[in-house]
């Protein structure tokens, strides 16, 4: 019992360690896949044992990844804990600080785009994650947010990987909020991911429209692609975050048709977070499990149910309801399995 004590302290100790230091990883470099070879930045986070582990690339939103202290941000912080927790190596890409600029929120003309230029830095990071030893190289997911969510749902189409990544694929994609109102011209609403995709949205998000990104999943998904969404009542931009008080703020993009500049609205939702987390947590296993089904292709979810009512296989409406329910379909064909919604709500102050 003696000998057994120190050795267990030692594991304790080290699972601390690795979970709770998040905002010091590892700096490593790589080259983007642009026509420049971008030299990129990213944070390498490593669970415990020297065993080769999946990994998560993760792209950060038009914010940027660090603070102006230098600190990454709250909610990637949380996200690099869960995912270290969950057994995976995690490389965060920085491709704004190598450029120049430490965020492009407040930008009028952002010097990068989501959908044509920040793909390539994401392909770079699979790419040298591939090589290393600590790695199972083809269990690699994409995980972005908002304008980082965008460039991975971009990458990941069937016809553009060659061009962004070289031959290199990612095994699965997850995207938080992305916008998707350019990409759905550019595809001519016709999205073809080459691998599954999952992605978030809030009902209540007015940064990144909800509907667009819903029309786009949902009809690749009846065309036989692995797309699926998630949508959450009374769930902002950034719904996801560990603390972020409800709260406008102003945004800029000069590519916006009618107004360069408008007031949207950001916040945490705990319950949509909650639920969110529990999903994106099932849905990687059965990625790295090889476990995942592409016949259930589309689903949407209350934020307000319950953690047992948060397993999209649980959630089936007629998929006559997708049009106007948030609670949608689990596959286009489901129209025999409906169920009863889950009686709790999620009300678009529950973050205050």
């Amino acid at each position: 019992m003696r000998d057994f004590f120190p050795i267990f302290v030692f594991f304790v100790l080290s699972l601390i360690a690795s979970v709770g230091s998040a905002n010091s990883g590892q700096e490593v470099l790589f080259k983007s896949f642009d026509a420049e070879g971008t030299q990129i930045r990213g944070e390498l986070f490593r669970p415990v044992g020297n065993d080769p582990r999946p990994a998560i690339v993760m792209m950060h939103g038009c914010s940027g990844l660090y603070t102006k202290s230098g600190k990454i941000k709250t909610n990637s912080v949380a996200w690099i804990k869960r995912f270290l927790k969950w057994g995976y190596v995690v490389l965060a890409v920085d491709g704004f600080t190598p450029r120049g600029f430490r965020t492009m929120r407040s930008k009028r003309k952002r010097p990068l785009h989501s959908i044509d230029d920040r793909p390539f830095d994401a392909y770079g990071g699979l790419a040298w994650l591939k090589k290393q030893p600590f790695v199972k190289r083809d269990q690699i997911a994409l995980v972005g947010w908002s304008n980082g969510a965008m460039a991975a749902v971009s990458g990941v189409r069937e016809n553009k990987a060659d061009y962004f990544g070289e031959g290199h694929r990612f095994k699965a994609v997850g995207a938080f909020y992305p916008g998707c109102i350019t990409l759905t011209r550019r595809v001519n609403k016709r999205f073809k991911p080459y691998a599954p995709v999952l992605v978030f949205i809030g009902l209540a998000d007015n940064w990144t429209w909800p509907k667009p990104c819903m029309r786009l999943i949902r009809r690749a998904a009846r065309n036989g692609f692995p797309a699926q969404y998630v949508a959450y009542k009374g769930a902002y931009h950034a719904f996801d975050h560990p603390n972020l008080k409800i709260k406008t703020r102003i945004s800029r993009n000069s590519k916006w048709k009618k107004r360069k500049e408008r007031r949207v609205t950001i916040g945490s939702n705990p319950a949509a977070r909650e639920a969110a987390i529990s999903t994106l947590r099932s849905w990687l296993k059965k990625i790295f499990l090889n476990k995942f089904r592409t016949s259930i292709s589309l689903y949407s979810i209350d934020g307000g149910g319950s953690a047992a009512n948060s397993d999209p296989a649980r959630q089936r409406r007629p998929c006559g309801s997708c049009q106007s329910s948030p609670l949608a379909c689990n596959s286009p064909n489901a129209r025999d399995n409906a169920l009863k919604p889950s009686a709790s709500k999620t009300s678009d102050n529950a973050a205050k």
